[in-house]
């Protein structure tokens, strides 16, 4: 899972140092408007969109800026200061197990440094940390980039829309028994290909082909250099010459083979690719409902910030199983999506919850079909009636995708939620924040954009009434404001009491001003009606 998300000289978040923004499982973005705050949850969904939209392997590397999933314009709108000759740079850092069968070459190569104890099991997991940070920017010199500043829409290699690619990856891996391991993609300035360096010993004892292909040796020596693949910004597997064809000075293309990663590196691509591919993001304006769906429309929730998603979602997956946590539970189940959603639903609607609504269908939302040509939908209204989605207020359309959305990301999965209290009321803010804090304890990762006070001092009592304590153990606030032109970014750990040390004074301090000036005014009345 992601534990920290890091950036360099992306709009405000200026460098050339990195903002490290450490993440929690529910981790909740609060503070000023343009502050920096959605530019903290687009830089993750960039990697998630450059991945998603990545073709078949290729030397590419390139960064897809705009796309489904996020729009962040041309390079010189999103790099500090619209400085287009500087690079930007975006990362993560995350924790995960993985098999000691990945890193049985890892072991040989640390054991014949300085011997130890018997290696663990091959099917033995051990908890791992990688750190991964992406160096991209406009191809080509200095010179070159900043002679096209004046033209931001025009490309120095193609006269095209400006494109945005991968210079520089790195590679940081450590895991328990202190094995640590780094490795870089780096790109080639005067061509389109990228190559990988290795760790020259590693490399000898992990890699199947290493026998057969010819590489090259830094001038360090201690690390091997070879043309690599990139699916989107990912190494994927290794370009070489045949150690044999060249010895025949063969000009044949089949001089040129496919091999492997090495074992670690490909298991670290693999569970990247699988992280970016479980981010799921819902944006501050979801879809307003219609009376009428297409059936033959097909779209991927994952890609889809607006909510346009949910009939469809509705219509094929109320069977699917889902892990969740029942509305005041603590225990995570697993039933199909009908049953969860409509307890849930339910729940939001009335603030009441029985075991018993999770076993039976209460028609909190009803799906049907018009001569397999149309969509409808019903939701229960407040008085208990059903009505069509369209007709039931603004506030149903924007709370179900979250609630849809939640219960169908699998275990481990982000999701990033912008403003999720738009168009609803005190009390159903309240319970959504119930629902929130059921997801994490669920297994699934938050990240909240809001300016609701009342999400967050939900979150702060649920936090105190939790007698475990966990709860307030897996939040986190991030108050973002701006001084002078920059962020500052202020971490707040919500204690088991549900209380917020160095409670900034600027922090939703709206509502104690409003009852100070209240209480004045009425003071004031007060004193002018008894001298009268």
């Amino acid at each position: 899972m992601i534990e920290e998300l890091l950036v360099s000289n992306i709009r405000l978040f200026e460098g050339p140092e990195e903002w490290r923004i450490p993440l929690s499982p529910l981790t909740v973005f609060c503070g000023t408007n343009s502050a920096g705050k959605s530019t903290l949850l687009k830089t993750l969904l960039l990697l998630c969109q450059t991945q998603s939209d990545a073709d078949a392997p290729s030397r590419g590397g390139r960064v897809r800026l705009t796309g489904g999933l996020v729009d962040l314009g041309s390079y010189k709108s999103l790099v500090s200061h619209n400085g287009i000759s500087k690079d930007i740079m975006f990362g993560i850092t995350r924790h995960d197990t993985i098999e000691v069968r990945h890193l049985q070459a890892l072991l040989r190569t640390r054991s014949s440094e300085s011997p130890g104890p018997e290696p663990p099991s091959p099917t033995t997991e051990l908890e791992y940390t990688l750190s991964v940070r992406f160096v991209c920017g406009v191809r080509g010199s200095e010179t070159s980039a900043e002679k096209h500043a004046k033209s931001p829409n025009v490309s120095r290699r193609q006269g095209g829309p400006q494109q945005v690619f991968l210079k520089a990856a790195s590679f940081e891996f450590s895991a328990e028994n202190n094995l640590n391991l780094s490795w870089k993609v780096v790109a080639d300035d005067e061509s389109d290909l990228y190559h990988i360096l290795i760790p020259l010993d590693y490399f000898e004892v992990s890699s199947r082909g290493f026998q057969f292909m010819d590489i090259a040796r830094e001038p360090d020596a201690k690390h091997a250099r070879v043309e690599v693949l990139l699916r989107g910004l990912l190494p994927v597997g290794l370009w070489a010459q045949s150690k044999t064809k060249k010895q025949k000075q063969s000009e044949d293309a089949d001089d040129w083979a496919f091999f492997p990663l090495p074992p670690l590196l490909g298991e670290c691509s693999r569970d990247l690719e699988i992280e970016f591919g479980n981010i799921h993001y819902l944006g501050p304006l979801r879809s307003p409902a219609r009376r009428y769906y297409m059936t033959n429309l097909e779209i991927d929730p994952k890609m889809d910030p607006a909510g346009e998603f949910l009939p469809y979602v509705l219509r094929d997956k109320r069977d699917q199983l889902v892990f969740y946590v029942p509305p005041k539970g603590k225990v995570v189940l697993r039933k199909p999506l009908k049953y969860v959603l409509d307890s849930w639903m339910c729940y939001l609607r009335t603030g009441e919850y029985s075991e018993a609504d999770a076993e039976h269908d209460l028609h909190e939302i009803d799906v049907a079909s018009m001569k397999d040509v149309l969509l409808e939908f019903s939701v229960k209204t407040f008085g208990g009636e059903a009505h069509a989605l369209a007709d039931s207020g603004f506030g149903y359309s924007q709370i179900l995708p979250i609630v849809v959305r939640g219960l169908i990301a699998q275990v481990g999965s982000t999701i990033i939620i912008e403003q999720p209290e738009l168009h609803l009321n005190p009390a159903i803010q309240v319970r959504l924040s119930e629902f929130l804090a059921s997801l994490i304890l669920a297994g699934k990762r938050l990240l909240i954009e809001t300016h609701s006070e009342h999400i967050v001092n939900s979150i702060r009592v649920l936090s105190a009434e939790d007698p475990s304590n966990e709860l307030a153990q897996m939040c986190k606030i991030i108050y973002v404001n701006t001084e002078s032109g920059k962020p500052q970014l202020k971490q707040l750990e919500i204690q088991p009491n549900g209380t917020v040390p160095e409670w900034p004074r600027q922090f939703f301090g709206e509502a104690l001003s409003l009852s100070a000036r209240l209480l004045r005014a009425q003071n004031k009345k007060t004193e002018n009606l008894t001298t009268k």
